[in-house]
Parts: structure tokens; C-alpha cells; sequence
């Protein structure tokens, strides 16, 4: 599976698709310099006008930063799903849900793969939210530490040695990630080796992406084919905040021919469209916030079995997340 940043971030795609989790695009920049003003002929309380100059500085793409035992951070992730069902029949009435979840924890990595991607990490839970139809409920109290492996291809979260509960489970997979048997790294994908201009593009590595899905979709039974892919990556933005130097990023990706396996429904075609956007330091060692935002829609056509007939169904998807990651003492 995909990992953007050093720290682990949430796995929104894999939500979606079981695909990719948190992507996410680095490298190095600087601010923008403002030019002297113009100088000519100027009428009374006129103000010269100014003319920003365009950065023509080359930016070097780098996003991933392996990780150490005994790293510190703090997570903060929310995000929400609406998602409606309708079918192509009158007696079947459509299915609309909407729900949001929300993470705040500081987070001790325990045990990092040669990857530099951890395999253990203990969570001090700050706030653990999941609000269902507008209704909101606190899952696990302030203080609990819960503890991150994996097991059988999925992230285990656990109290001493009992899992947490079936929706702070649900929650935290939607949230953290995991080393899972997948090395592949955001820098393999959608780095690239020549440095950059501000507003450049550049093709993300299909290879390597579907090498990696190859990976996920092989743990699945849900996905029988790997989907048709195109996207790219541009470097949008290079400027100074609280004293950093900071690189902002886009990706966009679309998967075609998406149909997964789903008991009583038979999925002829879908598709998901990714956009994420984030912005990392120049330096990936110094202690700065990683900030991501990512949202993601999914439209699939199927055919759901009803006795001897077949009804057409629609699904659409939304999914939004943002989240945090600060190195921390």
C-alpha cells in the first residue's frame, strides 16, 4: 500500500477501493520574492502597481521519510462518507447514509520494518469520535493507550489484549496505517528525480502503482482485475510559513474499470476519482506539521439478484478527509 509522509497517514483510499492510503507529494521550495514597483508617470494619491515575479527555481521532488523506533507524533485526522444506493425499481427505495469520524492521538512508534514503514505503534487516544446521522458518540475515553499491529493483512488495534470495539476498530483502520507486506513508498510513485518549477506536472509511475495494487488487490477477494489508471502530480506551490519552507502539492488520479466482488450484487463497471492536496517541508527532518486533504469519488453500476429478476442499482460515494501529522519532543 501507498504511504505518503514519514508519519503513517489515514487511509481514506483504502476505505474506498482497499487501494491506496493516504498519498501524498514532497520536495523543497521557498517564497515567492516581491519585485521593487514599477516606476512610471503616477497621478495624484496613485499607487505604483506591483508585479509578482514567477518562480523559476527548481524544486526536487522527496516526500517519504523512513521512520525510527521511539518517534513521537501527534495524528489528527476527520474526514466523512455519504454514500447513497438507488436501484432501478420502484419497490426498492433509496439508501442514503452519512457518517464522520474524527482522531486526535499522539502516537510512539514501536517497531519499523527495513522499509523505514512502522509495524507496531502504541496510541494515546486524546479524542476518538464517530457521529452517525448527526448523531455524535465518543468511543474510547482521553488517556487509553491502544496498541497497532497487523495481523492476517489488517491493522489490529487492541486494549492490552482485547480488540478496541467494533467502531473505534472501523475508525482507527479508516485512520492509521500500517507496513502490511507492501514496501512501496509515496516517493517510488509520485516522486521524480528531475527538480521541478512551481506549477509543473509530471505522470505518476503506473508500474509502480500497480505493483502495489497488485499487492492489496492479491490480500482482497473483493477485487477480481486491477483497474485502468491515470493520473499525475503537479507542484503548486513553493513558500516560507512560521519560519519553514514548505512545498504544496496535487494529485490527481482516476481509476477505471473498478468492479469488486460483492455477495448477491453483480458489479459491471466503476470508477474513482482521487484528488489530494497537502503540504510538507523542504527539509523532512525538521520537526514541522504534514497537512493532507484528500477526497475521493467512487460511482459503481451492478445488478442486485432479487428472486428470478435482476434489478439495476447505482452506488455513489464521497469520501473527505484531512489530516495532521506533527513531530513531536
Amino acid at each position: 500500500m501507498v504511504r505518503p509522509t514519514w508519519p503513517p497517514s489515514s487511509k481514506a483510499a483504502r476505505g474506498a477501493l482497499s487501494l491506496l492510503s493516504v498519498l501524498v507529494v514532497a520536495s523543497i521550495l521557498a517564497s515567492c520574492p516581491r519585485p521593487a514597483p514599477l516606476t512610471h508617470r503616477r497621478t495624484a494619491g496613485a499607487r505604483p502597481p506591483r508585479l509578482a515575479l514567477r518562480d523559476l527555481r527548481r524544486y526536487r521532488v522527496k516526500l517519504f521519510r523512513p521512520l525510527k523506533v521511539g518517534v513521537r507524533y501527534r495524528a489528527e485526522v476527520r474526514g466523512h462518507v455519504d454514500s447513497e444506493t438507488s436501484f432501478d425499481s420502484k419497490s426498492l427505495s433509496p439508501r442514503i447514509r452519512r457518517w464522520a469520524y474524527y482522531l486526535l492521538a499522539d502516537v510512539t512508534v514501536k517497531e519499523v520494518h527495513e522499509s523505514g514503514l512502522a509495524t507496531r505503534e502504541e496510541l494515546k487516544i486524546r479524542k476518538l469520535q464517530a457521529t452517525d446521522n448527526g448523531h455524535t458518540v465518543d468511543l474510547l475515553p482521553a488517556g487509553t493507550l491502544v496498541r497497532a499491529h497487523v495481523a492476517g493483512g489488517k491493522e489490529i488495534f487492541s486494549i492490552g489484549k482485547a480488540p478496541v470495539n467494533a467502531r473505534a476498530m472501523k475508525v482507527l483502520r479508516y485512520s492509521m496505517d500500517l507496513y502490511k507486506g507492501d514496501a512501496t513508498t509515496a516517493d517510488d510513485i509520485f516522486g521524480i528525480g528531475e527538480p521541478k518549477k512551481v506549477g509543473e506536472s509530471w505522470a505518476l509511475d503506473k508500474k509502480m502503482l500497480l505493483k502495489s495494487l497488485k499487492q492489496s488487490i492479491k490480500s482482497s477477494a473483493m477485487w477480481p482485475r486491477l483497474p485502468d489508471i491515470v493520473g499525475k502530480v503537479t507542484l503548486v506551490g513553493a513558500r516560507r510559513i512560521k519560519g519553514l519552507d514548505m512545498l504544496e502539492y496535487k494529485i490527481e488520479a482516476r481509476l477505471e474499470n473498478i468492479a469488486p466482488k460483492v455477495p448477491g450484487i453483480k458489479m459491471r463497471s466503476g470508477t474513482l476519482i482521487i484528488s489530494i492536496s497537502g503540504r510538507v517541508p523542504q527539509d523532512l527532518q525538521l520537526r514541522a506539521t504534514y497537512h493532507t486533504s484528500m477526497n475521493l469519488v467512487m460511482s459503481l453500476e451492478g445488478e442486485l439478484a432479487t428472486g428470478a429478476s435482476a434489478v439495476k442499482m447505482m452506488l455513489g460515494m464521497v469520501q473527505a478527509q484531512q489530516s495532521t501529522s506533527t513531530l513531536l519532543e
